[in-house]
C-alpha cells in the first residue's frame, strides 16, 4: 500500500491519478449476500457501497479443479465461495466484499464501517464456505 496525500495546489484529476497510482490488485472471496446477483450487479454494489472496484471473478468449472479468471463476465452469476479480483488501496478494503452482510451492511452509508458483524447467519455461511475449501484440498 502506497501512502497518498491530496494537495489543496494540485487539480482534482491530479489528486485522482495520484491516487490511483496507489493502487493493487488484491483478491478476497465474496461474502454470501453476493451469491445469486450477476457479476454486473455484484460490481455496482462494490463500487457504489463498498468503495470496491471489482474487475473479475474467478469462475468454477464443472470439476472444483477446473478454474478460470472471467474479466467482467457480464452473464455470470456469483456463486457461493466465488474469489474476486479487486483494484484497491489495501488488502484491508477488500476485507469489506468478505465481510459484507446485506442485513447488517444494507444501509450503512460510510463504506469503513463495514466490518464483521454479529449476524449469525452470515457466520454461520463463511463457516460453511471455509469447511468447503478444506474439502476441496483434499
Amino acid at each position: 500500500m502506497l501512502l497518498f496525500f491530496q494537495s489543496p495546489d494540485t487539480q482534482v484529476w491530479q489528486n485522482d491519478y495520484l491516487q490511483g497510482t496507489g493502487c493493487e490488485m488484491y483478491t478476497e472471496s465474496l461474502s454470501p449476500s453476493f451469491t445469486g446477483m450477476t457479476f454486473p450487479e455484484a460490481s455496482e454494489l462494490c463500487f457504489t457501497k463498498l468503495k470496491l472496484l471489482l474487475l473479475a471473478i474467478e469462475v468454477r468449472g464443472i470439476e472444483a479443479a477446473d478454474t478460470k479468471i472471467s474479466i467482467n463476465p457480464r452473464g455470470a452469476k456469483i456463486q457461493a465461495n466465488t474469489q474476486g479480483f479487486f483494484i484497491a488501496q489495501s488488502a484491508d478494503e477488500v476485507k469489506r466484499a468478505w465481510y459484507f452482510c446485506k442485513a447488517c451492511h444494507e444501509e450503512v452509508k460510510d463504506e469503513t464501517l463495514i466490518k464483521k458483524c454479529k449476524c449469525k447467519n452470515l457466520a454461520t455461511q463463511q463457516r460453511n464456505y471455509t469447511h468447503d475449501l478444506e474439502r476441496r484440498k483434499q
